[in-house]
């Protein structure tokens, strides 16, 4: 599968291939919570719908519509809100201490057990070391386990 950037934003096919990798990777997708952190026009939430996933898109462009507007260094939801967090080519829009504050985020709102997928040009290979599991075209999938406190 060829991947293109439209001028936009994602293309339709690496929205389907990430879509793909998580019917494959995570069981049960139906019912489970969902943050698409910049979401753009929230084609992606539209196409998870398809699997019962009930989707939050945020994103820092009014324009474009999200149901959310934040950004990923400071997100606006509780601890353990969703079972699924995606991050779909934003990482190679952030300076590195802002991926990192980023990252800190998404692990605070995912459920122990969750899912972050992201999507980029390079896997995130030897990010925190709980984050396991990684799959080819520049996408990955890490299950989160969490300490116990």
């Amino acid at each position: 599968m060829r991947i293109q950037k439209s001028g936009t934003g994602v293309s339709n096919d690496l929205h389907k291939l990430v879509r793909m990798q998580m019917r494959s990777s995570i069981p049960q997708l139906k019912y489970k919570w969902l943050l698409d952190i910049g979401t753009d026009d929230a084609r992606f939430c539209k196409l998870m719908m398809q699997d019962g996933v009930i989707p939050v898109g945020i994103d820092i462009d009014r324009c474009s519509k999200p149901s959310v507007i934040a950004n990923a260094m400071h997100l606006p939801f509780n601890r353990n809100t969703f079972d699924i967090v995606t991050m779909i080519s934003v990482s190679d829009l952030l300076e590195k201490w802002e991926l990192n504050t980023a990252l800190q985020e998404i692990n605070r709102v995912l459920k122990n057990g969750g899912y972050f997928v992201h999507g980029a040009g390079e896997p995130m290979i030897g990010h925190p070391k709980h984050w396991e599991r990684v799959l080819g075209y520049g996408v990955s999938i890490f299950s989160i386990a969490k300490e116990q406190k």
